[in-house]
């Protein structure tokens, strides 16, 4: 990078007034010799076209400890498997810190480590650091804030969400499908003819309204089940092998169930 700008500029604070930011960034970045500089002021580097991609070791978020590095390919391409990890925190997860609007999403260990291959498979350097399921895992911020830009989110909404989904298509769809179901329901597999899958989400029917009729629009069979002063979709028999085959497809976007997986097909058998 420097070679480029001694070559292009007389000095670096010709450069930097050129490229729109202040003189400092690129004299820290000259005299800390650690190849770090602010991923904003990279962005517009890369944009004038003075460091070839190849170059970029790793993107870093700046939100501090839930800032992970991505080594994948910019352009991002939204991919289902992005909005998967994103729906993921409207079930079990939540926005801890509302200034940093970080992520936390909570499951069982195995299930939380096949949700950091997922992620990992993204281009993210995940290596988090938990001991129990109770502590849970930090989603990347560049993840919501890439869901964000694609979709036209303004902020964390579990209301928008379904809307927007269907507005990007049948596979974002299905992720989101996949994603809620993967933290919200209960899969029974006794031998005793009643055992059923049913799915909630505690505090929110508003929610879980919206997960029914997004099944409706997959043609899943459910059924309101009596809970307290709430209630649970229960899924039907014939909705079950709907669910297989959807889950099938989602498979083939590189999501799938992960560690619900096994439980789920001893129910469809």
């Amino acid at each position: 990078l420097m070679e480029n700008l001694n070559e292009k500029y007389d000095a670096l604070s010709d450069a930097a007034a050129d490229l729109g930011f202040p003189k400092y960034h690129l004299y820290n970045y000259r005299k800390k010799g650690d190849n770090k500089i602010d991923t904003a002021i990279l962005s517009k580097i890369y944009e004038a076209e003075l460091i070839e991609e190849e170059d970029i070791k790793a993107f870093q978020d700046d939100k501090g400890s839930s800032s992970t590095p991505y080594k994948g390919e910019f352009p991002i391409d939204y991919s289902p498997k992005w909005h998967f990890v994103y729906c993921l925190c409207i079930g079990d997860g939540h926005v801890r810190n509302k200034s940093t609007e970080q992520f936390d999403w909570f499951q069982k260990e195995k299930g939380t480590k096949q949700v950091v291959e997922v992620i990992r498979s993204l281009g993210f350097e995940y290596n988090p650091e938990y001991e129990s399921a109770r502590h849970g895992i930090t989603i990347p911020q560049l993840i919501p804030k890439t869901a964000k830009k694609a979709l036209g989110i303004n902020e964390h909404s579990k209301d928008e969400i379904f809307r927007k989904s269907r507005e990007a298509g049948e596979n974002y769809q299905i992720a989101l499908l996949t994603a809620f179901f993967i933290d919200e329901a209960g899969i029974s597999t006794g031998k005793d003819s009643s055992s059923e899958i049913t799915v909630h989400q505690e505090g929110n029917l508003e929610l879980l309204e919206k997960y029914g009729e997004l099944l409706d629009e997959f043609d899943v069979k459910w059924n309101k089940n009596k809970k307290r002063e709430g209630w649970t979709i229960r899924i039907t028999s014939e909705g079950v092998h709907k669910l297989e085959e959807i889950f099938e497809k989602s498979e083939d976007l590189g999501i799938g169930l992960l560690h619900r997986q096994e439980a789920f097909n001893q129910k469809a058998e």
